[in-house]
């Protein structure tokens, strides 16, 4: 075989892997970046209940914000799209916490790293970090995250129950809407 058809078949090889995979990845990416709601995955249902430690190693529970629409963040220092999700969060927790609003951020990694990760934020949190790697993962687990992914998050309305998840990198666009629908929802059951 001549040089030139073994170049020639590389190019198209490598142009087909290339093409693959960017069809490939540009599909993981709209599914990710899809919020999935409770009927799409029948997750309409009370948010399990746990308890974790905070970053300065005091127990937490998911109940002590029974009653106000919570939006629980799971994500890791060493992930990306986490740390760009961050600062939305923080701003979005400034914005609605008057209105009621609760963000509860669970990083899957060990208290030190964690605080060495807010440490050195140019923004300080302004909503409660919890920590825990196995725990954290069994929890993320529990709320419907069987895959694995970072990050993760949930939507829990007042009373409760979970109305949406969301794997991969919540949008800013995409925050605000799920803002519009957890605090326009009634306070109570009809």
């Amino acid at each position: 075989m001549k040089p030139v058809h073994i170049l020639i078949m590389v190019i198209v090889f490598a142009g087909s892997v290339f093409a693959y995979n960017y069809v490939y990845q540009s599909a993981i990416d709209e599914a990710l970046h899809a919020p999935i709601t409770p009927s799409e995955v029948n997750t309409e249902k009370h948010r399990p209940d746990f308890t974790m430690t905070d970053v300065d190693g005091l127990p937490r529970q998911v109940s002590e914000w029974d009653g106000k629409p919570l939006v629980i963040n799971f994500w890791a220092s060493w992930c990306e799209p986490c740390r760009r999700e961050i600062p939305d969060f923080i701003d979005v927790q400034r914005q609605f916490q008057n209105d009621g609003l609760q963000l509860l951020g669970i990083a899957l990694e060990e208290r030190q790293t964690v605080r060495d990760y807010m440490d050195g934020m140019a923004i300080p949190f302004n909503y409660p970090i919890l920590v825990g790697t196995d725990e954290a993962v069994e929890v993320a687990r529990s709320y419907g995250n069987d895959m694995g992914i970072l990050p993760f998050t949930v939507a829990i309305d007042r009373h409760g129950n979970i109305i949406q998840l969301q794997y991969g990198e919540f949008r800013r666009k995409d925050i605000d809407v799920l803002m519009k629908k957890l605090l326009d929802a009634p306070s109570s059951r009809q």
